[in-house]
């Protein structure tokens, strides 16, 4: 019985951190750039964002090869859940593709992301959003949230929430073939 509590109250702290992230980011929302958004054609927006050894990566570094970009927290179930799709992602299609997990750093702590990393064995570069910037630019709501680059930096598909493994290899299989 004190179990079924006990997961009770973690997911009421889930749901209230979500919560408090929604109404953050409407809060700080930056002005739109024209042409620039998060839905499926508009280029996606620009970000500057520190990895766990310091080194900064913007968007336009990413261009020249697809990019899968994931939102997510360390505490998060879900994408807890889709960690391991994400690591046998990379192992599968890392040289063709980028793979980028940004952390949602406002809500979670860079010694909860070290462990996570070292945990599920990323590989692929783990950014951390410590002000929110990133999440408000891209309307992150829930997480884990999922965006597919074009080589240009533009969204072609997408996903909010947990994504199964066999979505994310199909998604990922579109991707690459696209010109």
């Amino acid at each position: 019985m004190a179990s079924k509590t006990l997961n009770q109250w973690i997911i009421a702290a889930a749901v209230a951190c979500c919560m408090v992230l929604v109404f953050y980011q409407r809060l700080v929302k930056p002005a739109p750039q024209p042409g620039v958004g998060t839905a499926i054609g508009q280029k996606a927006p620009s970000f500057a964002l520190e990895d766990l050894t310091s080194q900064t990566y913007t968007l336009e570094s990413l261009r020249g090869k697809p990019a899968v970009i994931n939102f997510w927290a360390s505490w998060c179930g879900p994408c807890i859940e889709e960690a391991p799709s994400f690591v046998k992602l990379e192992q599968k299609h890392g040289s063709d593709l980028h793979i980028i997990a940004i952390n949602l750093t406002t809500l979670d702590t860079t010694d909860k992301v070290q462990s996570f990393v070292q945990k599920y064995g990323y590989r692929f570069p783990v950014l951390l959003d410590k002000t929110g910037e990133a999440a408000t630019a891209y309307n992150i709501q829930p997480i884990p949230s999922t965006f597919f680059l074009n080589k240009d930096g533009v969204i072609v598909d997408g996903a909010l929430g947990a994504i199964d493994p066999l979505t994310l290899e199909q998604k990922a299989l579109a991707l690459l073939s696209k010109p």
